[in-house]
């Protein structure tokens, strides 16, 4: 979806929302690819951890920002120990989670 759409999704979420608002996102723009034809894995926006904590949101970090290698296996299983640094330092994080707390929780 186009920017202005999700930025509008994101906000009706936080109108539904009776604790908490939780988004996982690439770390900034990723183009994504057609998974077994579903065309709705093609991204069209990103989001930068300046632009969630800009909308109120914790942000952290998931995974290891590693361009191209991300899709072989063995990289993957050997960058799982560095996963606890990027939940505390996402801008090295290949994904983030954002997590808001509504204030109108019970």
């Amino acid at each position: 979806m186009k920017k202005e759409d999700s930025i509008k999704l994101v906000s009706n979420m936080e109108k539904l929302a009776k604790r908490l608002v939780i988004i996982t996102t690439p770390n900034g723009f990723t183009s994504g690819k057609v998974v077994n034809g579903n065309i709705l894995q093609l991204h069209m926006c990103g989001y930068t951890i300046k632009e969630l904590k800009q909308l109120g949101y914790k942000v952290r970090g998931i995974g290891v920002k590693i361009p191209g290698y991300f899709q072989y296996n063995m990289v993957r299983i050997a960058t799982y120990p560095l996963r606890i640094f990027t939940w505390f330092i996402p801008r090295l994080s290949y994904d983030l989670i954002a997590i808001k707390h509504m204030k109108n929780a019970q």
